[in-house]
């Protein structure tokens, strides 16, 4: 009985994880996997049905669920509907890229930096004109392509300077082959002009760099004490830690930046992610499944 609830719990974590929930399915399986008490291949099977499942779902909602946009309680006004839609008509499916573009700016100094611009570089300029900002630095939390695709063309458009750790250079360096295998075109991108370090000033002077590797070897953290904010990139999410399956990625390495690291700043620190809803770090140390303070 406990191995089928184990089972079910399994498939309950990825068919969630594959919808709009904050789950990481890739930590159940991989705790699973560790325990040697369950079959590796039903295992496989069980997680990769429940993820499938999951992505029929959204599909299913994405054909939909507009039908309701006049009632109530659909979550978004028909007008941020309106504009998002024409925005995706303009840019295409690329523009999804850019769901995650921090700007941190100083109202003083007008000079900002920007985290990961992974498309639609001219609507991050349009952002920055509209404040009087001007990018002194990118910045990379890690090299997968949705955080870098738009990097070179910020560069040029600014002057800024390309910021990533040097553990992720394999990655950067494989941005080509990225997007070969997600079927996105590919734009080249010039290396970073300086590897980011642990501890390093940022260039804004409000915020530090932390090394917090594990969903990658080169993940970077940036935190804002002033500000009380953490920008996590995808190594910490609301309920949810950073992915582990994919290049570089190793569970037991990303607990210790966590617990070591971020567990140690504000617990009133707003928590910007890199996928999905912002969320406070006390939550977190308290409440994440995955890891806890």
């Amino acid at each position: 009985m406990f191995e089928l609830t184990s089972y079910v719990g399994l498939f309950l974590a990825a068919f969630g994880a594959a919808t709009l929930l904050p789950m990481q399915s890739e930590a159940v399986l991989v705790g699973m996997l560790l325990t040697d008490q369950y079959v590796a291949s039903t295992l496989l099977a069980v997680a990769t049905f429940g993820n499938v499942l999951g992505s029929v779902l959204n599909w299913i909602l994405g054909r939909s669920i507009e039908r309701f946009r006049h009632k109530r309680w659909f979550p978004v006004s028909e007008s941020k509907l309106e504009k998002a839609q024409q925005s995706y008509l303009r840019c295409g499916r690329w523009s999804l890229l850019l769901s995650w573009v921090p700007i941190i700016g100083d109202p003083l100094t007008k000079k900002a930096i920007v985290v990961d611009p992974g498309g639609n570089p001219e609507l991050i300029m349009a952002r920055l004109e509209k404040h009087g900002l001007k990018v002194v630095s990118i910045i990379h939390t890690h090299a997968p392509l949705d955080h870098f695709l738009a990097s070179g063309q910020m560069k040029e458009k600014t002057g800024a300077t390309l910021h990533l750790h040097k553990e992720d250079q394999f990655l950067w360096d494989n941005l080509e082959m990225q997007c070969r295998m997600f079927g996105v075109p590919y734009t080249p991108v010039p290396a970073p002009d300086q590897w980011l370090a642990d501890d390093e000033e940022l260039a804004c002077g409000c915020g530090v760099a932390l090394h917090t590797p594990g969903h990658t070897p080169g993940s970077m953290s940036f935190w804002f004490a002033d500000a009380k904010l953490l920008i996590a990139g995808d190594t910490l999410f609301k309920r949810g830690i950073g992915r582990t399956d994919l290049w570089g990625g190793d569970y037991p390495t990303i607990e210790r930046p966590i617990r070591e690291r971020l567990y140690t700043l504000d617990e009133e620190a707003t928590v910007v992610t890199g996928h999905g809803p912002d969320t406070v770090l006390g939550d977190e140390m308290r409440d994440n499944p995955f890891i806890r303070a």
